[in-house]
């Protein structure tokens, strides 16, 4: 795991590659103002500083507060979570403790706890994550249950999936 901090208003990048025997993952965190270090060399250490992040205890989120995207009724960000811009979300959804990245879309009563969702994902109606990491690109349909999972860039999990303790791997 890499972590670099210089002094440019970029939010913090994430990229976690999965290959058959490994998970690689790095994360680049540019901060504005002040200073945040933490040594992230493997999954669960990566996962804690991402959300150490969304706490607001080392960055603020830099995306413009008019850009978030749209959120359908009763959707709830807790203020420990981090959006970033162009989110879509159904109704009833709720994100705990979690990050967000941009461009995602979210199903309806989808619940995401604990978990690290990078840019321009899609999960479907009904999503459970919780203690997870889903790279960019990937998609969860629909009533799928994922705890303590890593999907790896661009792969799909099936609908109605229900995997624990699961690396999900680059697509055949």
């Amino acid at each position: 795991m890499n972590l670099s901090i210089s002094g440019q208003d970029q939010p913090a990048r994430h990229e976690l590659a999965i290959d058959h025997t490994r998970i690689h993952c790095a994360v680049v965190i540019e901060p504005a103002a002040g200073a945040f270090c933490v040594r992230a060399n493997n999954v669960a250490h990566f996962l804690e500083a991402n959300l150490e992040i969304a706490k607001g205890i080392a960055l603020p989120w830099l995306g413009a507060a008019d850009d978030r995207g749209e959120l359908g009724g009763k959707t709830g960000f807790g203020q420990d979570c981090m959006r970033g811009q162009g989110v879509e979300s159904g109704a009833q959804t709720t994100v705990k403790r979690s990050v967000v990245g941009s461009h995602c879309r979210l199903g309806s009563g989808v619940r995401i706890a604990n978990s690290v969702v990078m840019d321009h994902v899609t999960l479907g109606d009904k999503v459970s994550l919780s203690n997870c990491i889903v790279c960019s690109n990937a998609e969860v349909h629909e009533g799928a249950t994922l705890v303590n999972c890593q999907v790896g860039d661009a792969c799909t999990v099936d609908a109605n999936a229900q995997l624990k303790n699961a690396a999900i791997a680059q697509n055949e």
